[in-house]
């Protein structure tokens, strides 16, 4: 017996598929236990499966929305975070520039345009000053003087 050659296993192959087609065409429209044909089992799987891909992208769509208001969030804390320590540093420098000030180590912490002054100075008139330093200096809405006067 001799061997098929390529275009006979070609063609054996291409009948065996369309073989399978026609009977899988044919029990389209065979009726099973539940009354149902195979199309419309398979059309029913179709609709089940459309629903739940359009449910995924709409969970999905929440879920962007909701990380997209979540990073704008620590955006926004993270920016105030640098403005805070901007106008930290700004009343700092406007302190050390004062002669009287510069040597007293003043401690200035600030958040949301709220400046608190802590440490110790030597007189009223110091504490004074050193609020009215921190009032001048731009971003500063208020000062929460602190500064405990120390005889020395």
């Amino acid at each position: 017996m001799s061997q098929p050659t390529t275009k006979q296993l070609r063609l054996l192959s291409l009948s065996a598929v369309s073989a399978a087609l026609l009977m899988g065409l044919a029990g389209c429209n065979n009726r099973d236990d539940d009354g149902q044909t195979a199309g419309q089992k398979l059309d029913e799987a179709t609709a089940r499966m459309e629903q739940r891909s359009e449910q995924a992208g709409q969970t999905i769509e929440q879920k962007s929305e909701q990380a997209g208001q979540a990073i704008e969030r620590q955006t926004d804390k993270m920016a105030n975070a640098v403005d805070d320590a901007s106008l930290t540093a700004s009343v700092k420098a406007a302190l050390i520039k004062e002669p009287d000030l510069k040597t007293l180590g003043i401690n200035v912490d600030s958040k949301d345009g709220t400046v608190v002054l802590k440490g110790e100075v030597k007189s009223m008139a110091d504490k004074q000053r050193a609020e009215q330093v921190a009032s001048t200096v731009s971003g500063v809405s208020r000062v929460d003087n602190q500064l405990q006067i120390v005889s020395g």
